[in-house]
């Protein structure tokens, strides 16, 4: 369960977001969209030993079939067409939000390499599409306990890596984060950061 400060937070987070349309925090959602989404993809949401934190329906007719579920205790993302992909927040150890014109991307790494990149689509307003994706992010960073631990929590912004200008052949270098060698991959597989790098 989240703490009253970790949900404090999570408000402001929200307030700052401005006006979201299909996405939800705590109990506001709209009964048919959580219904669908906890049949379609919930798993269960929520346990007994967790809180729901946000629901984002993204769907085109607003069912709620796909799209994203935080609750305190895990991170569940269904995309059209495709399976349920589940992450434990005690296992979340990178977030990074990648804007785009018609998706904005929350790439969300685990301890261990695995991997959620939950597509947020909003096809008609994408300051909407980028707000809701930047309030994902910070709301991961509250809610995860390896991202707002003070003594791993990353400096935000992150510092550019590598440095513009660097021609992309050398990205598959070693993570900024820990050091560890080797490339192809969207996250380090030691540490989870995210090697997703936009010159």
């Amino acid at each position: 369960m989240l703490t009253q400060d970790q949900a404090t937070e999570i408000n402001a987070i929200w307030a700052q977001a401005g006006s979201l349309s299909r996405a939800w925090l705590f109990d506001s959602a709209p009964h048919k969209q959580l219904r669908n989404a906890i049949k379609t993809f919930g798993e269960g949401v929520p346990r007994p030993d967790e809180q729901l934190v946000l629901l984002h329906d993204d769907t085109v007719f607003g069912s709620g079939r796909n799209g994203l579920i935080i609750t305190s205790r895990r991170v569940l993302y269904r995309g059209m067409g495709s399976s349920t992909e589940t992450i434990d927040v005690d296992h979340v150890s990178s977030v990074v939000m990648v804007p785009g014109s018609i998706a904005t991307k929350v790439e969300i790494g685990s301890l261990g390499g695995r991997a959620i990149t939950a597509e947020i689509h909003f096809p008609s307003d994408t300051n909407e599409n980028h707000a809701l994706g930047t309030a994902v992010e910070r709301i991961l960073r509250v809610v995860c306990p390896l991202l707002s631990a003070p003594n791993q929590q990353q400096a935000w912004p992150p510092p550019a890596w590598p440095a513009p200008g660097v021609p992309a052949e050398n990205l598959a270098g070693s993570c900024p984060a820990c050091g560890a060698t080797g490339g192809g991959a969207r996250f380090c597989e030691y540490c989870g950061t995210s090697l997703v790098v936009t010159l």
